[in-house]
């Protein structure tokens, strides 16, 4: 799925009927392929909503402006976009909207006629398929030369923390495997200044309109006795420690069961080796397991998923423990 996001001023009088004519773009789409939205249209949290706005045109494939009445908040978007190197798209009811630093650029002139907003609607359908297949082809050269390299460089982060998690939790629009030994990890704040928590970041992902997001976890079964040993390198009782897995492992499956099984699963495992890995869409998170540190605490490299032996080294290995124990 990709996405096309449509900014514009929210509150004019034309405002729902432009909107409504551009939202018709997904139905225009048999391929079914474009995801059409507004910020507004997703779950806003009001208390972060520009860092909200910044990720949601982070996370478009396309993006579309309306230059009409010369909103100030449309402006600032399009400087973020364009810093981004996004592809644009601009729109307008009169040419004499359009501001000094975007003369020359390509902008798309349209009523409030029925047939001029069906026009419009189409042609951006047409030029946002042209864009998306030049991403696609450009993505798909440079994921030949990731798997070609023999040795590569790769991110590492001092800690978990340090590898921003909640920011490509945020954005994550495909896919989100967790394979960890305890998921009480995903309850905690993520930075000491944080009033928001991983789970809160997942739920965001999931509810947001037009989301197609699944998460999967795998998280170690208490009552196995891996679960005993890994409590003693961290210095805690068997018991102490079983008792903290499934007080998490409860709490992960209260919140799983809120969405279809197909949208949230979780899972236990109780086999070697032991890794904790994230993937996030395109993105493999590796944590470090040592004796007697909480992985959190240690190194985090970042991956491409394409990278040479990235698949065999985390993705099936996933797989593979996700279909041995449910």
């Amino acid at each position: 799925m990709h996405n096309m996001l449509i900014c514009m001023p929210y509150t004019e009088d034309w405002s729902d009927q432009v909107w409504e004519a551009l939202s018709q773009i997904m139905q225009k789409d048999t391929s079914r392929s474009i995801n059409v939205y507004r910020v507004d249209t997703t779950k806003i949290d009001k208390d972060r909503i520009a860092d909200q706005i910044e990720a949601e045109i982070e996370k478009a494939h396309v993006v579309v402006f309306d230059l009409t009445g010369v909103n100030p908040n449309v402006h600032i978007e399009i400087g973020f976009a364009l810093a981004l190197e996004k592809p644009v798209f601009f729109i307008t009811q009169d040419r004499r909207w359009i501001t000094t630093h975007l003369q020359g650029r390509v902008i798309e002139e349209y009523s409030l006629e029925a047939d001029s907003l069906e026009r419009l609607s189409l042609l951006l359908l047409d030029r946002a398929r042209d864009k998306i297949q030049v991403i696609e082809e450009r993505k798909e050269s440079r994921h030949a030369v990731l798997s070609a390299q023999d040795t590569y460089h790769v991110e590492c982060c001092r800690n978990r923390a340090s590898a921003h998690l909640e920011k490509y939790i945020q954005k994550a629009s495909d896919r989100i495997d967790i394979l960890t030994t305890n998921v009480s990890f995903l309850f905690e704040r993520y930075t000491s200044t944080s009033t928001k928590t991983y789970f809160d970041e997942l739920n965001g992902a999931l509810s947001r309109k037009g989301s197609v997001l699944k998460v999967r976890i795998l998280t170690l079964d208490p009552e196995s006795d891996f679960a005993a040993k890994r409590g003693k390198q961290l210095g805690y009782s068997p018991t102490i420690f079983r008792n903290a897995l499934r007080k998490a492992l409860e709490e992960t499956r209260a919140i799983a069961s809120k969405y279809p099984l197909e949208r949230f699963e979780v899972r236990t495992y109780d086999d070697f080796p032991n890794q904790i890995t994230y993937r996030i869409d395109e993105w493999i998170f590796h944590c470090v397991v040592v004796q007697p540190t909480a992985s959190r605490k240690n190194l985090t490299f970042r991956l491409d998923r394409h990278q040479a032996g990235v698949e065999s080294s985390f993705i099936s290995h996933f797989q593979n423990v996700w279909g041995k124990r449910c």
